[in-house]
């Protein structure tokens, strides 16, 4: 018998706190599932609660069950955005529900929608030495934003919708020793840059800049589609700053007080 995972408005509801660093169209979906599923469902409910959700975002309109009203205005103009993002709620499902559930929606999810993508290794602070806040701010942000890569070029054309799609599967599995690899290499850069500088970019247009490139090679990454496109980052002793995706306003990581 499928397991019943209990409170799953609830659970989709807690993506922000529990699964930070992602992109907003995971947190807009998971805010949408929170607000529609069942409060009880099993794996195979979950993967049908998706289906429905992708509907609703393609139709532009809300198909649960004695739901209306207007439509998330983001979901519409950001819909190609969300969609090619979706496959990342199964990262959301890993953190919110047990290992057993997860899985069991991760196969069925494969079996449904051909998603694939990794699972999250949890930042640790096993990095080899105490670096500043400022670096640790970018090494988070980035560690978190490899694991779930956002292709976005600004084009909401059906054509860069499935170019965003086939991108996801470029998301590498990374064991632990590649996490800490990717993580101290990068620390390392950006603190040689700001030493030498007072200032470290970390760049990604369709293919990463030398620093992102350099911590990728030592985590073993080989595609460029690993890293988020149209993405910027300016790292300093005094702010961090990042603009995320295509016309993405810039937004403060972190600053000295």
């Amino acid at each position: 018998m499928d397991k019943v995972m209990k409170d799953m408005r609830e659970r989709f509801g807690a993506a922000r706190t529990k699964c930070p660093g992602m992109s907003e169209e995971v947190y807009q979906l998971s805010d949408y599932l929170a607000m529609h599923i069942n409060e009880e469902l099993v794996p195979s409910g979950v993967v049908i609660a998706l289906l429905c959700t992708m509907d609703d975002i393609k139709k532009e309109r809300c198909g649960f069950c004695g739901n209306s009203g207007s439509f998330p205005e983001y979901l519409v103009e950001h819909k190609s955005q969300v969609l090619a993002q979706a496959c990342y709620i199964l990262q959301v499902i890993d953190a919110v529900t047990d290992v057993e559930f997860a899985d069991t929606v991760r196969i069925e999810c494969k079996s449904a929608f051909n998603w694939q993508v990794p699972k999250l290794v949890v930042a640790s602070d096993d990095l080899e030495k105490k670096y500043p806040a400022y670096v640790k701010a970018a090494v988070d942000w980035w560690s978190n934003a490899i694991q779930h890569p956002k292709m976005d070029n600004g084009d909401d054309s059906l054509g860069m919708l499935m170019a965003m799609l086939g991108g996801s599967a470029f998301a590498k599995d990374l064991s632990d020793d590649e996490m800490r690899a990717f993580r101290s290499t990068l620390a390392n850069e950006i603190e040689s840059q700001i030493d030498e500088y007072g200032l470290a970019q970390l760049n990604v247009d369709y293919g990463p800049n030398r620093i992102l490139s350099k911590a990728g090679q030592a985590a073993g990454i080989t595609s460029q589609f690993t890293f988020p496109c149209k993405t910027s980052m300016s790292v300093s002793k005094s702010k961090v700053i990042v603009s995320a995706g295509y016309g993405a306003h810039n937004k403060v990581l972190w600053e000295s007080v």
